[in-house]
């Protein structure tokens, strides 16, 4: 799609789990809007996906954290509790910010991409939801 000359239009990457958060990768965002036929450069390759390990992690988070709450009936205080069953990609770091028995809350970086971070909220009072965002 292009955008008519002088109109500002700017294109997402929707995410079905973002339901109500800001879609998309940053730079995508910024790479994708157009103001009469120029296109900003936006992120580089390796920034997005240094965001994409960093939203893996997250999500394979959700699932070790599910697991969990299978087994002991509450999400994990830590990432050591959960044990084998989460590792982290080199380079991302994640800790959970908050768990008890019926919500887990998650924040994620990469050493590579300071200026960007990841958040995860599993619950079962609130929608499941991961979005990024500048630190």
């Amino acid at each position: 799609m292009t955008a008519a000359r002088g109109i500002l239009k700017v294109y997402t990457c929707p995410l079905a789990h973002q339901v109500g958060k800001p879609r998309g990768h940053a730079c995508e965002r910024a790479a994708t809007a157009h103001v009469g036929g120029v296109s900003p450069t936006g992120c580089s390759p390796k920034e997005k996906a240094y965001e994409t390990e960093i939203r893996s992690d997250l999500e394979n988070l959700r699932y070790a954290q599910e697991q969990f709450r299978v087994d002991s009936g509450r999400f994990a205080h830590s990432i050591d509790e959960i044990g084998s069953a989460f590792v982290m990609l080199r380079d991302v770091t994640i800790s959970i910010d908050r768990a008890d028995s019926v919500l887990f809350t998650a924040t994620g970086g990469h050493a590579l991409l300071a200026e960007r971070a990841c958040h995860l909220e599993v619950g079962e009072a609130t929608r499941d939801s991961l979005w990024c965002y500048d630190r």
